[in-house]
C-alpha cells in the first residue's frame, strides 16, 4: 500500500504540542515511506498487520508521521528502522500520542517511543549519522 500525498505543503507543517517542545528532534529533508505494525488495533477499519507511513521529523524519543489511517491516541505499535548502516531492522515498540487531521484521509501522529535509555541512546547515535544527508535539525 502506497501513501499519496496530496499536498506537499503539508509536510512542513509543524504542531505546537507542547511534549515534545523541548526535545531534540529532526527533520526529514525528504520524508520517506516507512513501516509499522499494529498492535491489538483500537479502531476497527485499522489493520492488524503492516502498514505505511511517512516520516515527517524523528529524534530518539519518537517521531511525527503522516498516514492515511485513522488511528486513535493510545494505539500501541512497532515502528519498523531500516538503516544502510545495519544489516536488521530494529523493532522499537511505540505508542501514539497525540493526533491531528490534516484533511479528509490524511493523518498526522505523535509517536512515543517506549524504549529503556540504553535503546534511545543508540537510536540518537544512528540519528546523527544519519543526520547529515538526510535531516536538518530541529529545535
Amino acid at each position: 500500500m502506497t501513501l499519496k500525498l496530496p499536498n506537499v505543503k503539508f509536510l512542513l507543517k509543524e504542531t505546537g504540542n507542547p511534549i515534545h517542545q523541548t526535545s531534540l528532534r529532526y527533520h526529514i529533508k525528504y520524508p520517506f515511506e516507512s513501516e509499522i505494525l499494529l498492535i491489538n488495533p483500537k479502531d476497527t477499519e485499522a489493520m492488524a498487520e503492516s502498514a505505511f507511513i511517512f516520516i515527517e521529523n524523528i529524534g530518539p524519543g519518537g517521531l511525527r508521521i503522516l498516514s492515511n489511517l485513522p488511528l486513535v491516541e493510545g494505539q500501541e505499535m512497532i515502528y519498523i528502522m531500516e538503516t544502510t548502516i545495519l544489516e536488521d531492522k530494529i523493532h522499537i515498540p511505540s505508542e501514539i500520542i497525540w493526533s491531528e487531521t490534516l484533511s479528509d484521509g490524511l493523518y498526522q501522529y505523535g509517536v512515543h517511543f517506549q524504549v529503556a535509555d540504553e535503546m534511545r541512546t543508540f537510536v540518537h547515535n544512528l540519528l546523527i549519522d544519519y543526520s547529515e544527508k538526510y535531516f536538518s535539525q530541529v529545535e
